[in-house]
Order: structure tokens, then C-alpha cells, then sequence
């Protein structure tokens, strides 16, 4: 559902057009997507990560040379859009937990797209201040960084599913206490390496050592 206003002038080869969009579904955001903006391996992805969700009230803006469009090479031009999201349900990587019922702003400009979130729950851990940055997105290297707050051994169900750490359930369940966590995550989805970065704080976290033994009350800082 979307409303357009603007100028198209081949005499002076220029673009200057505003798109208001009041309803789109973000699982076919993709579809609406010019080839020379994104590659089919790109627009594949969000395909698939993109389960669920929806925009209102998001616009798009144009201006610039039209036989330039979209101004990557030169900078001549602008291309830029703002798309309030709701409920966005993301997988964004195989096997890994994925982010439901997601809210917040999707930002793009040119080649490049960010999205910041509002507070939302990754099993019963809060993710503060979490956003997903791509550079370039005809070839998506998906950076995301947030805050983790909550419950120790949920960190430790995250980074298992991932295969970050190999910890065995029995463990993680006698693992008690919070953390909270400042995290950097980068998937590559065009030939460079995946890289996991993290400042984990401890916060009276105890366990069981054996059915004899215990430690509680651990406080200090981890770094991955």
C-alpha cells in the first residue's frame, strides 16, 4: 500500500520522487527490490530470515541523476529510507536461536542498511540496544552488536546452539546467576570469516562442581 509524489524529467535527467508506504509485509520485502540494488543472494537471505513481520508508515526517498540511479559509483544522488518494523521475526543464521517479535527502525541509505531495535527477549534474556549494520548490500557482511541481560546459563544456551561453546545441559542447568553481556557477532555471507566477540559480567553466579562441592556467588568479567 504505497503512495507516491515527485518529479521524473528525462530532459534534465533527474529523479526526485517520494514513496509513502503504509502497509508492507516484511517476509516480501525483497520483491519490491530493483536487481541493481541488491543481488539475488542477498535478497535470498532476507527470504529466508525474514519469517515474519510488517511495516507502517516507512518511506522512501529519491533524488538525483536518473541515468545514474541508484548512485552508488558516483555519489551523485541519494537514496534513502526509513521503515518502522513490527514483530519481525529473524533467522538470521542457521541453527542459531532466532530473534522474535522484534520492533524497531530499518535505515537505508545507498548500499547501506541498518536496523535498531527496541528492548526485546532472547529465551528469557532482555537484548538492549541491539543493532544489525550491513555495509553493503549486494554483499551482505551482517554485523550485531547489543547488551544481554539475564540469566548466566541462557548465554550458555545461546552460544552452544551456535556452536560457539559445547557444554553439556546438565551443566548449563546447574549453572545459576546473571550476566551481563556486551556482544559483537559478524556473519559473512560473502566468502569472509564469522567472528564472535564478548565482555561478559558475572553476577552471583554459583554451580555445582560435584554432588559434595559447590561455588556460589562468582562476580568478575570474561572476555571471548
Amino acid at each position: 500500500d504505497i503512495n507516491t509524489t515527485g518529479i521524473i524529467d528525462f530532459s534534465k535527467d533527474s529523479v526526485k520522487i517520494l514513496s509513502n508506504i503504509n502497509f508492507v509485509d516484511m517476509t516480501k520485502i525483497t520483491d519490491y527490490i530493483p536487481s541493481l540494488l541488491m543481488s539475488e543472494k542477498s535478497s535470498n537471505w532476507f527470504k529466508k530470515s525474514f519469517l515474519s513481520g510488517y511495516s507502517k508508515k516507512a518511506f522512501i526517498m529519491i533524488d538525483g541523476d536518473l541515468s545514474n540511479y541508484p548512485f552508488y559509483d558516483n555519489n551523485n544522488g541519494l537514496s534513502y529510507a526509513v521503515f518502522p518494523i513490527k514483530k519481525l521475526t529473524v533467522d538470521y543464521k542457521k541453527n542459531w536461536v532466532p530473534f522474535k517479535d522484534v520492533s524497531g527502525l530499518a535505515y537505508f541509505s545507498n548500499r547501506k542498511a541498518q536496523f535498531h531495535s527496541d528492548e526485546f527477549n532472547v529465551l528469557n534474556t532482555k537484548a538492549i540496544n541491539t543493532k544489525l549494520k550491513i555495509d553493503d548490500v549486494k554483499d551482505i557482511e551482517l554485523v550485531l552488536t547489543g547488551i544481554l541481560k539475564g540469566p548466566f546459563n541462557d548465554l550458555l544456551k545461546y552460544s552452544n546452539t551456535a556452536s560457539l561453546t559445547n557444554i553439556t545441559n546438565e551443566k548449563v542447568t546447574n549453572i545459576k546467576g546473571n550476566a551481563n553481556t556486551d556482544f559483537r557477532i559478524k556473519i559473512g555471507f560473502n566468502g569472509s570469516k564469522n567472528d564472535y566477540k564478548s565482555t561478559i559480567r558475572l553476577n552471583n553466579i554459583s554451580f555445582n562442581i560435584d554432588k559434595n562441592s559447590s561455588i556460589t556467588k562468582v562476580n568478575g568479567k570474561i572476555l571471548f
